[in-house]
């Protein structure tokens, strides 16, 4: 299919998942999905849901940045049933507020990433900050700030993803 979606200045309140895009197609590809500055808050499951459970559409140029979280059990959740699900992610500038257990970033089955310039807020010591399975290749995980105490302020199992966050100043809690 061809591409292109802007979703911008909006306030989401409430629901399972904010914003959720699950491509269903058997095959194809579509790119340039923007999701900026938006307020989402109060959601059972997820702010940004990139799920691809059946089909194997690719996604290309997925940017999610400048935005308000709070609720969901994980706010930005890249979720798939095998590789080559999207290309080119950037979630940069948001700012989390997590619940208690929550998880800021998970990623799975994504080529070239990049986590950066977040500023995430743990409720308790039950929280995780950014998340990147073995599925993922190629990126980094940037200079975040983290507020409260984490289980883990970053868990990077990615395959040539460079984690900074070891390098990043003040105290570590986790």
């Amino acid at each position: 299919s061809g591409g292109g979606l802007r979703f911008f200045a909006n306030k989401v309140l409430g629901g399972a998942a904010g914003v959720a895009v699950a491509p269903t197609a058997a095959t194809g590809t579509t790119s340039d999905f923007y999701f900026h500055d938006n307020s989402v808050e109060n959601t059972a499951t997820s702010c940004f849901d990139f799920d691809r459970s059946t089909g194997a559409v690719g996604i290309g140029h997925v940017k999610v940045y400048g935005n308000q979280m709070a609720g969901g059990t994980i706010q930005i959740v890249v979720a798939s049933n095998g590789s080559n699900f999207i290309t080119d992610f950037e979630a940069h500038g948001n700012t989390h507020s997590l619940a208690s257990g929550g998880t800021a970033v998970s990623l799975d089955w994504i080529n070239a990433l990049v986590v950066s310039g977040a500023q995430i807020r743990s409720a308790d010591a039950s929280c995780t900050g950014v998340v990147v399975t073995a599925n993922c290749t190629g990126g980094t995980i940037g200079v975040n700030s983290y507020a409260g105490t984490f289980a883990a302020k970053v868990s990077n199992s990615g395959v040539d993803v460079w984690d900074l966050y070891p390098q990043q100043p003040g105290s570590v809690t986790s």
